[in-house]
């Protein structure tokens, strides 16, 4: 039989269509009786699909019930004005000043949160307002910066504790984001967070101010940290200032090895690479010894300066006055809450808590505004999908198939792709603390694919590892950077096979305390023949080739062995100067006096010429936006191969895909006409489904949007 019906009967079961819709296009349905095997076929399609939506619907309720704010979105109204849509209306209240506050003795602060399914189940059953908030590093310096932009928000407080734990790299980007806060002045103009274009160019007619607090600043790490905000305070009298400077503290057993008759084998390029001199020193080479001060140096007088800024005090590098300042602050021991203040440490004592300043702004927690940041988001998506819509309208798209309605949607979708080396680099696929070439390389192959990256930012935080993966890992970034820009981001460490991979970039950033270079090559091995001939064990080989057991911990060195494996690390190490010299456009000759092993940290590295730019990773993402991206608003999306369980499991549902809510809406609608064309129909329902339910949009506004893909 041939029958005429409507789409949108099939949508809201003959309801009439509300005003401002499009007339229903009648399309021509066959109906035919079906044979067993397609009931079969059917049956099966229904059983998945029903499968799927009872987990999605068990994913929304969990969802829901944990996190109902996060379902607000503003939305724009033709008169300009905005509204929140089926939430509970957690957007900022005009006419209100806000404080954010940071509980920073409560975060644990990571460089990527890649939890497994045991954590991410533990961590929905450990119920309580002390359990520590996981955040990534990235994620919180994004909202401080958005807080910096943000009008309503006139105050930043936050709170110490006894540690934190965070690398000196990572502090300094944390500073960077609070000194930012600082610096934005009544009458500033300043683009909103995230670069929305909904929003536009705003004026702060209210000071930004920023204070912290804790009992103590028994920890230096805590202080440094604290020091960036413009006021610093204690909680009670018995608190104390305790700056001591930095030490490095290191091992050697060589004396413990012999007493036992171990042996200590290693073969390494060059002088300054000691990676392995725990087992064969008994002390410090005097190159050593050279390298290792020069770096706490180096460190010091970037803590200390940073310091000396923030609290206007004497610098310890630019004047005689200002080195004995800080030699009688390090060397003086607990400083106390008065001596703290005439010193100029701290602004004083706050027994009751809080003062004045900060108690006259409305408080507002960090998971609120984070919450806050994503409804915005979200916001901004349907305001795009309405102004497509408007466009539409105002045309007649008579022959618009599917493919040119994807390409509307998705046009000027740009992005700018994170992905973290963290820990040791290793062959195959990474466990916990490391990463796989494997997991590098397949990310990199799907980002060279895709047209809307526009640049690839390589952010690092790894000791290096396998020569063999970072080789890998660096003829993949070759190949990508031929097709789009690849710069790179360091973190805490970007040493040895860290800095093999970070070479062939077009930029690279680091912190001046980020420890670097170490470009050198090592090999070495644990001789266990003569411990176990003390106790009475003889170890006897037969082997086919005379290298056959030359990793074994059971025997020597043999001269054949040790040749050949000095030819190997010469060749490897040779390896690793060329690359250094073509990505850094050095001669060779100037790449051997920086390299031997010998490692630097950021600010000394930038001086020779083995680092770009001082800055974190929003300095490269800003570089990225400004010069790789058409209108310097691309979405910024972390892509790794590693999800959590939880995630897994919600991905394998449909509900949460890597990146931001609009790119992953875009790119869900995208996929699902593309595989879906040839039945349109079912398409549109899934669509206005997934709208309805996910998005939490209002049905009039599902009925707007379905009726684009309907004109």
């Amino acid at each position: 039989f041939i029958k005429s019906i409507t789409i949108h009967d099939l949508m809201t079961n003959g309801s009439p269509i509300p005003a401002g819709g499009t007339n229903p296009i009648r399309v021509p349905v066959t109906l035919r009786k079906s044979s067993g095997l397609s009931f079969v076929r059917r049956a099966s399609r229904f059983t998945l699909r029903a499968t799927r939506n009872a987990f999605a619907t068990v994913g929304i309720v969990t969802v829901a019930a944990g996190y109902a704010y996060t379902r607000d979105a503003e939305i724009e109204k033709e008169d300009g004005s905005s509204v929140v849509i089926n939430g509970s209306g957690s957007e900022l209240m005009d006419g209100i000043r806000y404080r954010l506050e940071l509980p920073l003795h409560n975060i644990k602060i990571v460089e990527r949160n890649d939890q497994g399914l045991q954590s991410t189940i533990q961590s929905f059953v450990t119920s309580g307002s002390d359990k520590p908030l996981t955040i990534e590093l990235r994620k919180l310096i994004d909202t401080i910066v958005a807080a910096a932009h943000d009008p309503k928000i006139t105050s930043l407080h936050a709170t110490f504790g006894d540690n934190l734990h965070l690398g000196p790299a990572q502090i300094e980007e944390l500073r960077d984001a609070i000194i930012l806060f600082n610096q934005v002045n009544p009458g500033q103009s300043s683009p909103n967070a995230n670069n929305n274009p909904d929003h536009q160019t705003i004026k702060l007619d209210k000071p930004k101010s920023s204070s912290c607090y804790t009992h103590s600043f028994g920890n230096q790490k805590v202080y440094w940290t604290a020091s960036a905000f413009e006021r610093v305070k204690m909680l009670q009298h018995s608190g104390v200032v305790m700056l001591t400077g930095i030490s490095s503290t290191h091992i050697f057993a060589k004396d413990l090895l012999d007493r036992h008759k171990v042996g200590a084998e290693g073969i390494f390029r060059e002088k300054y690479k000691k990676a392995y001199s725990i087992f064969t020193d008994r002390t410090f080479t005097p190159e050593h010894l050279d390298n290792i001060s020069s770096i706490l140096a180096s460190i010091h007088d970037s803590i200390f300066s940073s310091i000396a800024k923030s609290r206007s005090l004497p610098s310890p590098t630019e004047s005689s006055f200002g080195r004995k300042f800080w030699y009688n602050v390090l060397n003086s021991g607990p400083i106390f809450d008065d001596e703290a203040e005439q010193t100029g440490l701290v602004d004083g004592t706050a027994l009751g808590g809080e003062d004045e300043t900060v108690k006259e702004c409305e408080r507002l927690t960090l998971e609120r505004y984070s919450r806050i940041l994503r409804n915005r988001e979200k916001g901004h998506f349907f305001n795009q999908v309405k102004r497509q819509y408007q466009k539409l309208k105002e045309n007649s798209f008579t022959d618009l198939d599917f493919s040119k309605l994807t390409k509307i949607i998705s046009d000027d979708k740009e992005k700018i792709a994170i992905v973290h080396i963290n820990g040791q680099i290793t062959t195959g696929y990474g466990e916990m603390n490391s990463t796989g070439d494997l997991d590098i390389t397949k990310a990199l192959r799907e980002l060279k694919d895709d047209d809307a990256v526009k640049c690839v930012i390589l952010r690092i935080d790894s000791p290096g590892g396998s020569p063999i993966a970072s080789e890998a890992v660096y003829n993949e970034i070759i190949s990508l950077d031929q097709i789009k820009p690849v710069i790179c981001s360091m973190g805490n460490l970007a040493a040895s096979g860290g800095y093999y991979v970070a070479a062939p970039c077009r930029k690279i950033y680091a912190s001046p305390t980020t420890i670097t270079g170490s470009i050198g090559v090592l090999f070495g091995k644990l001789d266990l023949s003569n411990f176990l001939e003390t106790y009475g064990l003889n170890v006897e080989h037969v082997e086919t080739g005379q290298y056959a057991n030359i990793l074994s911990m059971l025997t020597s060195f043999s001269s054949h062995q040790r040749e050949i494996l000095e030819h190997y690390i010469d060749h490897t190490y040779n390896r690793f100067l060329a690359i250094v010299s073509k990505g850094r456009s050095l001669p060779e000759a100037d790449t051997r006096k920086l390299a031997g092993g010998r490692i630097w940290t950021g600010e000394q590295a930038y001086n020779l010429g083995l680092v770009d730019s001082l800055g974190g990773l929003r300095c490269a993402v800003e570089f990225a936006q400004t010069e790789y991206t058409e209108k310097g608003d691309a979405l910024v999306e972390v892509w790794s191969n590693k999800k959590s369980g939880f995630e897994a499991l919600l991905k394998g549902v449909g509900l949460v895909t890597e990146g931001n809510y609009t790119e992953n809406y875009i790119s869900n609608a995208t996929s699902l006409l593309n595989i879906s064309s040839s039945n349109p129909v079912d398409s549109i329902k899934y669509l206005y489904n997934d709208i309805s339910s996910i998005c939490t949009v209002h049905d009039d506004w599902a009925e707007q949007w379905l009726n684009l893909w309907i004109d």
